[in-house]
């Protein structure tokens, strides 16, 4: 109780919560129920705590951030809603829902095909003796998989390792030998497509981009995923919808909608 001394380190970061009321739900407790959240948020500086006792703890906020995720977001205007303001614009494609970027289909174009018959076009025939092809035969080992086995019975695993890459986390020894050289290491795969994407943005030369670009077509952006908006915008819902849902339907569709929500 709060007539007990409480032993505070100062050193120490404490939580302390306060309990203002403890309600049953019925008819008749609006006036309580609003008086208690408003001395609970004005004690609580912006942040409230229902506890539905024996289910789960709700966690509110007055204010736009919240303290569990720290996460913040300006208050809500029109200009957050449209993919031609700044404000609401997807950072990643500029509120155009798409990018050019390396699409998967055309980097293997045939997946009937193994990698010794070149079925991964960018890198041709593997293994033939080079430095990509002491990768792949590390990799081979690692994760257990045959130069030739068609692409489309390779594991999921295995051509997303190829294609995209190790975990940045994970390393694996990467052997390497040649007439005049002999070595190892460990390290992390980067992947066709992260290396094709990272010399393309990095290359000055226009031979070099125009062969990159045969790999590369309009896709969806990988973050708003066509949306247009930055994820704090659809992250505003109405009846777990968000405005990019929600004008995908007909105007018949969004009436019902609007007219039936409680």
């Amino acid at each position: 109780s709060l007539s007990d001394n409480i032993n505070l380190k100062k050193n120490i970061k404490h939580t302390i919560e306060i309990v203002v009321d403890r309600l049953v739900v019925k008819e008749g407790i609006k006036d309580r129920l609003t008086s208690s959240i408003e001395l609970a948020l004005k004690v609580g500086n912006g942040l409230v705590i229902i506890d539905e006792i024996g289910k789960q703890e709700h966690l509110y906020s007055e204010y736009f951030s919240c303290p569990q995720c720290d996460i913040s977001f300006e208050e809500l205007q029109p200009r957050a809603f449209s993919f031609n303001s700044p404000f609401g614009a997807c950072s990643t494609c500029d509120g155009l829902g798409t990018k050019v970027s390396i699409d998967p289909e055309l980097v293997v174009p045939d997946m009937n095909k193994s990698l010794i018959q070149g079925c991964v076009e960018p890198i041709g025939e593997q293994p033939r003796g080079n430095w990509y092809s002491s990768i792949l035969k590390s990799l081979a080992f690692h994760y257990d998989f045959n130069f030739t086995t068609p692409w489309k019975n390779m594991t999921e695993e295995v051509r997303k390792v190829i294609l995209y890459g190790t975990h940045p986390d994970k390393k694996i020894t990467m052997s390497y030998q040649s007439e005049k050289f002999k070595g190892e290491y460990k390290g992390k795969f980067e992947g066709i497509i992260p290396n094709l994407q990272r010399r393309y943005n990095q290359t000055k030369s226009g031979n070099m981009r125009d062969w990159i670009e045969k790999y590369m077509a309009i896709q969806n952006c990988p973050d708003c995923i066509g949306a247009r908006l930055k994820p704090a915008s659809l992250a505003v819902t109405i009846d777990k919808q968000n405005i990019c849902e929600l004008t995908q339907n007909t105007v018949g569709a969004l009436n019902l909608f609007f007219n039936n929500i409680k």
